[in-house]
């Protein structure tokens, strides 16, 4: 169902959707720079040479220092995502705080997916791809007014 706004409210959500499309694309090219990080590190290489069944406990001891050395972690990418857009005054004033770290967590799982191998690449967003934003809970909207 199409929804119904002026011409100032359709400005308002699309300068929404344009903070949030920025912000997420920012995280996602933090997230790619640190998984880089990670599969660069020396424990990520040795756990990869490691068997799956026999050492299981040894490799995902690896990965986690990994992980850990290269900053690569949900909480991690929302800390960047929060730092990010209080150095950008207008995607704050756009995009709250909750919302802020549901698409750095949006991007952390994208790149992800492709540290456990069922993703070849990310796909950065453009204008016309971006079209909703979620926040945490359920009472988060993009919709509600502004303060």
């Amino acid at each position: 169902m199409p929804l119904k706004v002026d011409s100032k409210q359709e400005k308002h959500l699309n300068s929404r959707f344009h903070a949030g499309r920025q912000l997420y694309n920012a995280c996602l090219n933090e997230a790619v720079v640190r998984s880089e990080l990670v599969r660069n590190s020396e424990p990520y290489k040795q756990a990869k040479k490691l068997n799956r069944e026999k050492d299981k406990k040894q490799r995902k001891e690896l990965f986690k220092t990994a992980k850990e050395q290269g900053r690569f972690s949900d909480y991690e990418l929302q800390s960047f995502a929060t730092l990010t857009a209080k150095s950008s005054s207008w995607i704050a004033k756009n995009i709250d705080s909750n919302t802020q770290q549901k698409l750095a967590t949006r991007a952390f799982k994208a790149v992800e997916r492709i540290l456990f191998g069922m993703a070849k690449q990310v796909r950065f967003k453009v204008t016309s791809r971006f079209k909703s934003v979620e926040g945490k809970s359920k009472c988060d909207s993009l919709f509600r007014e502004s303060r």
